[in-house]
């Protein structure tokens, strides 16, 4: 996975989105890992980003055109967490969209839960909590929701098909998606019921630890660096 800039030139935000964009010229090379977890994968896309906003697109999901333009305008509205999701396209709850800083703050997805299931929601809804707690109470001027989920199906376009059984192939874990599902969201539910919000705080990287290779267009590679993201 790679972190790319697509925002609107007609807004001063910036807006990261996962292989998109200008990403034919910027890659990430991974350690090896064998096994797969959504929230170290989605992590460690998420803490190489150096823009403003940062958009989760799974691997299976495809953007409907203005995707980028509603999450800018939203924005630029004053909303602070994103979710695009509707029950008539399946497989696009994990398209999740938050300020770089809130994310960094929180600590992204949840590391020390299971592999797979409740991680793309969890986030969301402390994102949701943080920007909450920045608002002044008792005041409805200029007042916008925190959050925001959009079911806009021209927006969602597309998830390509992947049953359960292949979505945990190759996690760690001996359990069912549906089973990794329901734990994780009774250990997150109770988290944010305590108020902890902040996640990761045991882990040594915020992701896999990685190497940025830059190119530029009929050259070779520019230049290499390593990229290590505490929480």
């Amino acid at each position: 996975m790679a972190a790319a800039s697509g925002a609107s030139h007609q807004s001063p935000l910036r807006v990261a989105l996962p292989l998109v964009g200008d990403a034919a010229h910027r890659r990430l090379r991974l350690r090896r890992r064998r096994l797969f977890h959504a929230s170290i994968a989605k992590n460690t896309a998420h803490a190489v980003a150096d823009e403003e906003i940062l958009v989760n697109v799974d691997a299976d999901n495809i953007c409907g055109p203005g995707f980028i333009e509603d999450v800018t305008r939203r924005f630029e509205r004053g909303v602070e967490a994103l979710h695009y999701n509707t029950e008539h396209v399946t497989g696009t709850c994990g398209r999740v969209v938050l300020l770089q800083k809130d994310f960094l703050f929180l600590g992204g997805y949840d590391q020390e839960a299971h592999p797979m299931g409740a991680q793309d929601i969890d986030l969301y809804l402390r994102a949701g909590m943080l920007a909450a707690q920045r608002r002044p109470r008792g005041s409805r001027e200029g007042w916008r929701p925190a959050r925001e989920t959009v079911k806009d199906m021209s927006l969602m376009s597309i998830a390509i098909p992947n049953s359960l059984k292949q979505k945990v192939e190759h996690c760690a874990s001996q359990l069912s998606w549906a089973q990794m599902n329901e734990s994780n969201w009774a250990n997150f539910l109770e988290k944010r019921e305590r108020q902890e919000i902040i996640r990761n705080r045991n882990v040594q990287y915020l992701g896999c630890p990685v190497k940025r290779i830059y190119f530029v267009q009929g050259d070779q590679t520019v230049y290499m660096v390593e990229r290590f993201i505490r929480p």
